[in-house]
């Protein structure tokens, strides 16, 4: 019988980190269907996870600026 993984948005955000280095909310909901993406990097960084927030800022669509975590994986 074959055994199947479960996936879990957690996994999915974490393998992401270690591909592409980092990821933001608009990301994590396009990719991942995730609202919680600081729930999830919680999570993460209580599993031990080193994993830093920056600021960036941004454009709306409207043209005020605003600032946006992007979180990324150290190490």
């Amino acid at each position: 019988m074959e055994t199947k993984t479960k996936r879990t948005v957690t996994g999915d955000i974490l393998n992401h980190l270690k591909r592409y280095g980092s990821i933001n909310q608009l990301k994590a909901l396009e990719r991942y269907g995730t609202w919680r993406l600081a729930d999830v990097i919680f999570r993460l960084r209580e599993q031990g996870y080193k994993i830093r927030t920056e600021d960036k800022l941004v454009k709306t669509r409207y043209g005020k600026k605003v600032n946006v975590a992007v979180y990324r994986l150290i190490g």
